[in-house]
């Protein structure tokens, strides 16, 4: 096909733990791009005194932003920040379902991704656009399935939810310790 997934040789270190949330507000999607999405997550991890660096789980049409290329490997647990686990590894999180629901159950996500974290085909013009006449893949919170991150394509003028990964220290650590 016409997608590129980068592998990494090695193994995440399963002694971190890393955390997700869902961003507590809703948006459009018109958010300048990745890392406006990505901005709003750092932000609001901030305001609520949480350290570390955050990044939104969405995907683009760059092959390097999908959500399953731009995600840390780093770790060995993903939680939420009840510490109920997600996933139990990187690979779990791309493997089509998760452990446990993303909070608010049923609540639409923009994630511009398809279920293993490739982008699907819409995604608000790479996260640039709230117009009525485009649209983006959408997850939805709660879900375990496959739908937790790609459910269905709604116009970008609607508000909803992102999710939001903890990323570590370094936010460049995308390669396991080997």
């Amino acid at each position: 096909g016409g997608y590129t997934t980068y592998w990494f040789v090695g193994a995440g270190d399963t002694a971190l733990t890393r955390r997700v949330f869902l961003r507590s507000t809703t948006t459009a999607a018109g958010v300048f791009g990745v890392g406006g999405a990505d901005a709003l997550c750092q932000n609001t991890a901030s305001g609520l005194g949480m350290g570390s660096n955050w990044q939104a789980i969405v995907s683009d049409s760059n092959v390097e932003s999908f959500a399953v290329n731009r995600t840390n490997v780093n770790w060995g647990t993903l939680t939420n920040l009840d510490g109920a686990t997600i996933a139990t590894s990187w690979n779990d999180v791309w493997d089509g379902t998760i452990s446990t629901g993303i909070t608010i159950s049923g609540a639409p996500v923009w994630t511009g991704s398809l279920s293993d974290g490739r982008a699907a085909t819409n995604t608000c013009n790479s996260w640039v656009t709230s117009s009525s006449a485009i649209w983006a893949h959408t997850g939805l919170s709660g879900n375990t399935a496959t739908t937790w991150l790609s459910n269905n394509a709604p116009a970008c003028n609607n508000s909803y939810y992102f999710y939001c990964i903890e990323t570590g220290p370094n936010p460049a650590d995308r390669l396991p310790n080997v």
